[in-house]
C-alpha cells in the first residue's frame, strides 16, 4: 500500500514540474515574441531609466525562488530560511532605494 502512495507522489511531482516548465516556456516564448512588455519591469517609472535596484530585486527574487524550489522536496528548514532571507533582504534594499527616490 505504501509503495502505491510513493508512486502517486512521484507522478504528481513529475506532473507539477512539467506544468511549471510548460508555463515557463510559454512565458519565455511570449516575451521573446514581444507579446509581453517587460520595459516597466526594470525601469524607474519617474525617470524612465534602468533602475539597478529593480534589476537586483528581480535577480534575487529568481534566486530565492530557485533555492525554494530546490529545497522544497527535501523539506529542510535551512534552504527555506535562506530563501526567505535572500528575498527579504532584497525587498528591504529595494524599498529603501524606492523611499530615497521619493525624497528627492
Amino acid at each position: 500500500m505504501q509503495g502505491s502512495f510513493h508512486l502517486l507522489a512521484d507522478v504528481i511531482r513529475i506532473e507539477v514540474w512539467l506544468l511549471l516548465s510548460a508555463f515557463g516556456l510559454l512565458l519565455l516564448f511570449r516575451m521573446a515574441a514581444g507579446e509581453i512588455n517587460l520595459f516597466g519591469l526594470i525601469t524607474d517609472k519617474r525617470t524612465g531609466e534602468i533602475s539597478p535596484a529593480r534589476i537586483q530585486s528581480l535577480i534575487l527574487t529568481f534566486a530565492a525562488v530557485g533555492i525554494l524550489m530546490a529545497e522544497l522536496p527535501t523539506l529542510t528548514g535551512t534552504g527555506l530560511d535562506l530563501a526567505a532571507m535572500v528575498f527579504g533582504g532584497s525587498q528591504v534594499l529595494y524599498l529603501y532605494t524606492k523611499s530615497e527616490s521619493y525624497r528627492k
